[in-house]
């Protein structure tokens, strides 16, 4: 509850750790009874089916007090349900139950609700979405080989696609949506269902070809929007902690991912043109990545050591800020952290016995992004002046910058993807660059600089994480609103350093006026919900 926003909507939250885990009878799907175990060592990490749907549901019910201010359950469950299965859990979230007119035998999953709740509302009331998930990852055949075999041949990692769209539009077109109350109560306005996709976002891509296949029923699709070496496509960790490693990674969204979100986002808007598809771009999974499989025997201790450093470092937690600014900037709606936890790999705290539950710089870049940074808008901010170095002969830009819209806000966050030192065949200094941000607006009400500091609020070294010691925290200043101009320089008086912007690291700077900021006509960016 602390890294969502204070007020307004709040994240999704994306419950497949704990739901998934396999086909589960509906008895126990929709009961109050989780079979397996939970170690609570490690949060909420579960290694069997461990939490039920209205578990699920209660907790989401919990994070606020009216459908507009709740997370959104984001549900996957069993791509091996039924058409008869998928039905059912459409009457049990959606159909409401009136015991003075309704039977248990007419509408039994909603009475099954009815029993457990105490009332006969639907859960649909409660929120204003509810996302089913059709499987996780229904592309790959399983970790190292095994379980799940996607919708094509054994091994055929990325194929099946259409298969997949087609068992979809059998489920959820021919069927779910055939339901009396599917229309009765008009569940196709609470109740969205989301489809895999991988790391290719053509149109005959994955999951951009089951979406045209099941177009009716594909409200969304995911890619995940991960930074550093990923195991699925082949990656490695790297083979030493080093300045240059350091370097790769604070430029990993723009040489890795970059290129995936600008293709999606380009699919999406070219079958929605064609009339082949029309959905939202979800990050399912999403921030700090480099780690390999636990227990992968090609790895060796080393590179799983060096995994941490750089998966839990300051450097990371920008680069992975900056993906998902860059994916919101082009249209992807919710987005979710993988994970929430403690511990090693991909983990968002850490463990009791490291001395309590210290947050890593992903998760509080994104606490940042939800906290401090009010709106769902992206405004276009053009970039004038980068520096740039020379990485395999591409010029590769060393800052960037996104604007947040709010409603009388404007919020600008600055990144720096430039590591101090001698490395990469540049000297870099001591790595600060000078940052001029041009406003459409000379005055404001209030000024707040935040950013991701050491304890004491001085620049955090890019290479340091909080695994042992907290040395990354979230440092908001307040400064002189009277130090509003339309031209607004980083330095010393405005919450940066002698040169501007330090190494390695992100500054927000919250912009308030009394009076809305931009006119309708003013307003460059699509209107998208950053949520994680």
């Amino acid at each position: 509850m602390a890294a969502m926003p204070a007020t307004g909507p709040k994240p999704a939250i994306r419950f497949y750790p704990v739901i998934y885990h396999g086909h589960r009878s509906l008895d126990h799907l929709f009961s109050d009874f989780p079979s397996g175990h939970i170690d609570f060592i490690y949060n909420v990490g579960a290694t069997r089916q461990s939490v039920t749907l209205p578990q699920s549901l209660e907790w989401a019910l919990a994070t606020g007090t009216t459908p507009a201010t709740r997370a959104v359950p984001f549900i996957t469950l069993s791509e091996e349900y039924t058409e008869l299965e998928w039905m059912a859990v459409v009457e049990y979230l959606g159909v409401p139950y009136d015991p003075a007119s309704d039977t248990p035998a007419a509408k039994p999953h909603a009475y099954q609700r009815y029993l457990r709740r105490g009332h006969g509302a639907p859960w649909t009331d409660d929120f204003r979405e509810i996302i089913l998930e059709m499987g996780n990852e229904t592309w790959h055949n399983g970790a190292g080989g095994h379980g799940w075999h996607g919708f094509s041949r054994p091994g055929y990692v990325w194929f099946g696609g259409a298969e997949y769209g087609l068992f979809a539009r059998h489920y959820f077109e021919d069927h779910v949506m055939q339901m009396p109350a599917w229309t009765e109560h008009d569940l196709g306005q609470k109740i969205h269902f989301s489809l895999n996709a991988g790391y290719d976002g053509a149109p005959d891509a994955y999951g951009e070809l089951a979406a045209q296949h099941a177009p009716n029923a594909t409200h969304s699709i995911g890619h995940a929007n991960y930074v550093g070496p990923t195991w699925e496509t082949g990656d490695t960790p790297h083979e030493f902690f080093d300045d240059h490693g350091m370097q790769e990674t604070l430029v990993g969204m723009h040489t890795g991912m970059k290129d995936l979100i600008d293709e999606v986002a380009a699919t999406r808007d070219s079958l929605a043109a064609s009339g082949l598809a029309d959905y939202e771009v979800v990050a399912y999974e999403g921030g700090p990545s480099g780690y390999a499989l636990p227990g992968d025997p090609s790895v060796t201790p080393d590179q799983v050591a060096n995994a941490e450093l750089y998966g839990k470092s300051l450097g990371m937690g920008v680069a992975a800020l900056d993906a998902w600014l860059y994916s919101s900037l082009n249209g992807y709606t919710h987005q979710c952290f993988l994970g929430f936890a403690s511990g090693g790999h991909w983990t968002s705290h850490t463990m009791p016995r490291a001395g309590g539950f210290r947050r890593h710089a992903g998760w509080l870049a994104l606490m940042l992004r939800n906290r401090w940074a009010p709106g769902t808008e992206m405004l276009d901010t053009t970039l004038t002046s980068v520096p740039t170095y020379d990485r395999s002969g591409e010029d590769v830009p060393l800052i960037t910058a996104y604007t947040v819209k709010g409603r009388d806000t404007t919020s600008v966050f600055v990144l720096s993807r430039k590591l101090d030192g001698d490395h990469d065949g540049v000297d870099f200094g001591d790595g600060t660059t000078p940052v001029t941000i041009q406003l459409p607006f000379s005055d404001c009400t209030g000024l707040t600089r935040v950013a991701l500091t050491a304890p004491d609020g001085t620049p955090a070294d890019p290479r340091t994480n909080n695994i042992t010691t907290e040395n990354v925290v979230i440092d908001a200043v307040s400064l002189n609103p009277a130090l509003c101009s339309a031209t607004f320089t980083v330095d010393q008086t405005t919450g940066g350093v002698a040169g501007g912007m330090p190494p390695g690291t992100v500054y927000l700077y919250v912009f308030e006026r009394s009076e809305p900021i931009f006119s309708d006509g003013f307003e460059t960016g699509d209107t998208n919900a950053w949520t994680s």
